[in-house]
């Protein structure tokens, strides 16, 4: 036992060594020549109102994660736990949905912005974000609901619960660690997404957090100063999926159902 634990240990330091040496070098690289001076450059920067830029990505995010939440929840709760005609076939057809990426679909996307005039708005990114999220956490939802025993679920309904109580009482209290994980995916998902306000964005005050670095590259004349600058907004722009990582860990717990049975 003592073995096993000093293994884990001698495979997940080097792991964890590569995977915070990029983190360590873009934050070494923002204090270069100017120091933290390079975070108040971006707080001030004459192109760049990042409050802004942030309210705008964690409204997009917030609002297509809780999109996604609900819809992919009460789908994985149907696939899981019910049986109606078809149910394999659309399964695996949303499953097949995973494998589209969204760079193959980009023309119809812009054509689907313009005819409903949803270029340089919310609606576009919170609609299409949801859309292609929400087949990939149905998935990752039905893994886990499908662990949940349905005694509990029939002894819910012998009590007279219905569909909807069954769903709202014991398959969302029990399925917490899934939906915080969906929430966090989600969220993270959205947060980093380039390409989709690329297509839909082009209006400074609709920028996201990531079309923003457009202000703060130049191809052909990259100083010193701006690379610090760069490295400086990263790091903050990359804060708010940490934090909400951190924040919501500790809830990531497998055995949530453990004595659900008895």
């Amino acid at each position: 036992m003592k073995m096993k634990k000093i293994w884990k240990w001698v495979v997940l330091i080097p792991v964890a060594l590569i995977w915070c040496y990029p983190l360590a070098v873009a934050f070494s690289e923002s204090l270069a020549i100017n120091g933290f001076g390079n975070y108040g450059a971006i707080f001030h920067h004459p192109k760049i109102n990042y409050f802004k830029i942030l309210f705008n990505s964690l409204f997009v995010s917030v609002v297509s994660t809780a999109i996604v939440v609900v819809l992919a929840s009460l789908a994985a709760y149907a696939f899981s736990k019910f049986r109606f005609r078809g149910k394999k076939v659309l399964y695996y057809l949303l499953v097949g949905c995973l494998t589209l990426p969204p760079a193959a679909i980009m023309v119809p996307l812009v054509f689907f912005g313009k005819t409903f005039h949803l270029n340089n708005t919310y609606t576009s990114l919170i609609i299409i974000m949801a859309a292609f999220h929400a087949p990939y956490m149905m998935v990752t939802m039905k893994n886990y609901f499908d662990t949940i025993p349905d005694a509990v679920l029939e002894a819910s309904i012998i009590d007279g619960a219905s569909s909807m109580q069954v769903y709202r009482r014991v398959i969302l209290p029990l399925g917490l660690p899934a939906i915080l994980n969906v929430c966090l995916l989600s969220f993270i998902y959205c947060w980093n997404n380039y390409l989709i306000p690329l297509i839909f964005i082009t209006k400074t005050e609709k920028y996201t957090i990531t079309l923003a670095t457009t202000y703060l590259t130049d191809s052909g004349n990259m100083t010193m100063e701006m690379q610090a600058q760069l490295y400086a907004y990263l790091i903050l722009a990359i804060l708010p999926s940490v934090l909400l990582y951190i924040f919501l860990n500790r809830y990531f717990q497998s055995d949530m159902t453990s004595g659900a049975v008895k």
